[in-house]
């Protein structure tokens, strides 16, 4: 029976620790994914800025931005709350983004990447960091409590050769039936420590993965502030410059940058032309040596268009009108489509085992 209580003690510890363990990990993973879009909104949105004149650095890890609607855009971490909020009325009101935000830090870095730029004319690169730390707590408490035992001496003594001699016929039955006790619990502990080194192993994966993708993130930034800042050429995105570069616990490496359109381009609207300003399917003549996913020039509008696989007719699937500051406009059948020389990104983030691949098309 010793035993059995060991074996009993240890399957109930890691069964203990295989449900904080669960409620942890799916915490972390909620607050992660509040985090990541967060990140990811407010990185769109500073590419937005047109020019340093829509920059606002004056209060410490706050930033303002100006967008092309002359919105004025605040984010900041609230202290009191610890969430991370957005502003887009020039912070009169405040709507949250994330929970659990310990800390957010923005840093402002001159033209070498190094130096911290003092003043919004200076900033060449901005540097988010966001940490969001989960505020799961088990609590324990133990309520004490006197028990009493009052024994009868005397009726004790005289049933007890009668409980020894029933135990002596029985004992052969209780060993057989503490051997089957032993394996049930030998198996339930092994069982649980199964699901223990599998939550583990799944809550390590997971972290890994989060962590390659904003490695990766970070090599489509660094690719295309080559590209469209400093003038490198397409091709050369793909080098030793861009391979295995650490970031933090990981490394990223361009893999590819292809060069678009990959030749001349020969395309029409169809069918009724585009009669909204919302995005949509466009249909037109070919999409030949166009990029499989970029920006196209129709008139004076810029569109921005995630695929062009669709059957027959040929079209661009739209997901924002009016890219780069232009307006949204309807357009006749017959108008030209055109695509300007933009550069096809692949970038792939490795932390630990882990490894993701993201692509972006930048003109």
């Amino acid at each position: 029976m010793i035993v059995v209580g060991v074996l009993a003690t240890i399957g109930a510890t890691v069964m203990s620790g295989g449900f904080r363990n669960y409620f942890l990990g799916r915490e972390i993973a909620q607050d992660d994914a509040q985090g990541r879009l967060a990140l990811e909104r407010m990185a769109r949105e500073l590419r937005t800025v047109r020019s340093t004149a829509d920059l606002n650095i004056g209060v410490a890890n706050q930033i303002t931005i100006t967008d092309f609607d002359q919105n004025v855009i605040v984010y900041r971490r609230n202290a009191g709350t610890s969430q991370l909020e957005r502003s887009r009325d020039n912070g009169v009101t405040f709507q949250p983004l994330a929970d659990n935000v310990s800390a957010l830090t923005i840093s402002y870095l001159q033209n070498d990447g190094v130096n911290a730029a003092v003043v919004a004319a200076a900033v060449y690169y901005i540097t988010v960091q966001l940490t969001v730390k989960s505020s799961n707590v088990h609590h324990g408490t133990t309520h004490g409590q006197e028990l009493k035992c009052e024994l009868d001496l005397s009726q004790h003594l005289q049933t007890g050769g009668l409980l020894m001699r029933l135990a002596l016929r029985q004992r052969g039955q209780l060993l057989v039936a503490g051997v089957v006790l032993i394996v049930v619990v030998a198996l339930m502990v092994v069982a649980l420590g199964f699901l223990y080194v599998s939550s583990e192993r799944s809550s390590t994966l997971h972290g890994q993965s989060d962590a390659a993708y904003f490695v990766a993130r970070s090599g489509l930034e660094a690719a295309i502030s080559q590209f469209s800042q400093q003038g490198t050429a397409c091709a050369s995105l793909v080098g030793p410059g861009n391979t295995n570069v650490a970031v933090g616990t990981g490394s990223f490496t361009i893999t590819s940058a292809t060069p678009y359109p990959a030749g001349a381009v020969a395309s029409t609207l169809t069918g009724a032309g585009i009669t909204t300003i919302a995005p949509g399917v466009i249909t037109v003549t070919s999409v030949t040596n166009f990029a499989l996913h970029g920006r196209i020039r129709i008139e004076n509008e810029e569109i921005d268009y995630s695929s062009t696989v669709c059957g027959t007719p040929p079209c661009f699937i739209s997901w924002r009108r009016g890219a780069n500051g232009t307006v949204p406009a309807t357009h006749a059948a017959g108008v030209s489509v055109f695509q300007d020389d933009q550069c096809l990104i692949r970038s792939t983030g490795t932390v630990g085992s882990t490894q993701r691949i993201l692509e972006a098309t930048v003109k």
